[in-house]
């Protein structure tokens, strides 16, 4: 028989990412430069601190997507274009474990 002493470490992935602005299905103005800010949510369960990334395309299979990466913040601010609909990703990091949300979208006015 094989195993280790002492006490076993458990990692837990962080809970999936839900976006706080905007809702997704949300048809959103953008400021006066054209930009916008993404918002979401997320936690995990062990307490770690997390990181996030970005994905956003026009594309609902999320294909040749902006990917902004090393998020400390649960937000970032984005350039778009008027008239668009957007999806967008969030992967949240514990640096052990990661979970993407489920994809979500918006349209620009």
């Amino acid at each position: 028989n094989f195993y280790l002493a002492g006490e076993g470490e458990t990692f837990t992935a962080p809970y999936a990412a839900t976006p706080v602005a905007p809702k997704s299905g949300q048809t959103v103005e953008l400021s006066d430069a054209n930009s916008l800010e993404l918002s979401w949510e997320a936690e995990d369960p062990d307490g770690d601190s997390l990181t996030y990334s970005v994905e956003l395309s026009v594309f609902e299979d999320l294909s040749s997507p902006t990917v902004i990466n090393g998020l400390t913040e649960p937000n970032t601010e984005v350039t778009l274009t008027p008239g668009v609909v957007y999806y967008w990703r969030i992967t949240a990091s514990d640096g052990k474990n990661s979970t993407q949300s489920i994809v979500y979208s918006f349209r620009t006015q």
